[in-house]
């Protein structure tokens, strides 16, 4: 609480900035850019919809840029997440307009003691009407925040990103929800979408394909912080050798990365299967097409060479695992198919010095395989 607190009063408490001024999207679309966040406007003959607010001192000058393109008020302000520099104006609208925010932005705020939290939340997806014009807020996942939420406006074709997208390299804020490993998987929901400009949280006018580009830099950064994992590099040595200066679209004014030491700590450890042997031995709940249920036993022989075997069973042969490793577990991912059609998945996982976990099966006639997984194994690590 005290460190969501405290950045609440660092990006609230900035150097003056240069005056803010106005873009044009379209006659009824606007964004202010400048000292904080993007804010995008839009205008309609009922009134104002506001896509964030800045700081609170920031105000008197978006009203006045508002009041330079219609005479309407500001009926809405929307929240992309609670950051003070994307928030802080709520302070002073939210005595004229309502303020909506996702449920974690408003829990956000409440918990870091942020004036002027949203009075109107929600989980997944809402939409704001006005003057025969729709807005949609939507929630596709975590990243930059727990409470990050796109804004559509449909018509448009125009989406506001809020923090999710910035012109440099992303921060995860941690202790709000934030996920570096996640965020990618957001931003790919958000592709999804109908729209062919987006406007960033912080930074230029950009496109669609521009988004998506800016999104392939997360793939290039897990492929290297995890080859340096395997290496067995500290979070200090990554740390230090990590420079933006190498991922083109996220370098900014400085090539060191805040979010690398937590994200270090999030991403688990992806290692071969290299050096893991051992027998894990199940029982599988078998229901034949007369409906008896049978119990068998399953045995998987787990290879050095990064394969697994199916004891006494012909099929496909060796099975290339998956291994993830957190901290001194790890756990391993597969699937086998066998002569009949049948097909055998796995998930086993490291504790206690044995490998337990789950297998399912399914055969493709109407015979089907429920595979109780509790079997444990013992192994070695080479």
């Amino acid at each position: 609480m005290a460190a969501a607190g405290c950045l609440w009063m660092a990006l609230t408490q900035q150097a003056p900035q240069p005056p803010l001024t106005i873009e044009k999207l379209a006659d009824d679309l606007h964004v202010i850019v400048g000292s904080g966040g993007n804010v995008t406007v839009l205008t309609t003959d009922e009134g104002v919809i506001l896509v964030d607010d800045k700081f609170d001192r920031n105000v008197p000058e978006i009203l006045e840029k508002v009041k330079s393109i219609t005479t309407q008020p500001i009926r809405y302000v929307l929240n992309t997440h609670h950051h003070g520099d994307h928030s802080g104006g709520n302070t002073t609208l939210i005595k004229s307009a309502e303020i909506v925010g996702h449920d974690n932005a408003y829990a956000n705020m409440v918990k870091g003691k942020q004036p002027g939290p949203p009075r109107v939340t929600f989980s997944r997806e809402t939409s704001v009407r006005l003057g025969g014009k729709e807005v949609r807020m939507i929630h596709l996942g975590r990243g930059h925040t727990n409470g990050d939420a796109f804004v559509l406006f449909p018509a448009h074709r125009v989406l506001a990103a809020g923090d999710l997208f910035v012109a440099g390299a992303p921060f995860a804020d941690y202790a709000n929800g934030g996920s570096v490993v996640e965020w990618p998987n957001t931003i790919s929901a958000a592709l999804r979408l109908e729209y062919d400009r987006v406007v960033p949280g912080h930074g230029p006018i950009s496109t669609k394909a521009d988004l998506a580009k800016w999104n392939e830099t997360f793939g290039a950064v897990k492929q290297k912080v995890t080859e340096w994992k395997r290496q067995g590099k500290t979070k200090e040595e990554v740390t230090a050798a990590f420079s933006t200066s190498d991922f083109p679209l996220w370098k900014g004014a400085a090539t060191a990365w805040r979010s690398i030491g937590t994200y270090y700590d999030e991403l688990p450890q992806e290692t071969s299967a290299a050096g893991i042997t051992g027998r894990w031995t199940g029982t599988a709940d078998t229901i034949d097409t007369s409906g008896v249920k049978r119990m068998l036993p399953q045995t998987l022989d787990i290879k050095a060479d990064m394969t697994a075997l199916l004891v006494g069973r012909t099929g496909n042969g060796g099975i290339p695992l998956k291994v993830v490793q957190e901290g001194d577990k790890f756990s391993l991912t597969g699937y086998f198919t066998f002569e009949g059609g049948e097909y055998l998945r796995w998930y086993l996982e490291s504790k206690d010095g044995k490998l337990v976990g789950k297998v399912w099966a399914l055969h493709d006639s109407p015979k089907k395989w429920g595979v109780d997984g509790n079997g444990p194994v013992e192994f070695t690590r080479q």
